[in-house]
């Protein structure tokens, strides 16, 4: 340890504590479309929804349906 005045605050010690890092803002939501869809984006939104809710029974649905057809 050094010898003399005032040096134990400066030359030694713990270094200065870290800055926090301040959390970024979230990006808002995005709001849902208020204009009307065309026939073409309908059927895409709505098929979107079908995949977000259950994609696997959806399609099995389907298959099913289109053996029926057959």
């Amino acid at each position: 340890m050094p010898q003399g005045k005032g040096t134990y605050g400066s030359k030694v010690g713990r270094p200065p504590a870290k800055k926090k890092a301040t959390p970024k803002a979230k990006p808002a939501a995005k709001r849902a479309r208020s204009m009307p869809l065309n026939a073409k984006q309908a059927k895409a939104a709505i098929q979107t929804l079908r995949n977000d809710a259950g994609a696997k029974t959806y399609r099995k649905n389907k298959a099913k349906a289109k053996a029926k057809k057959k």
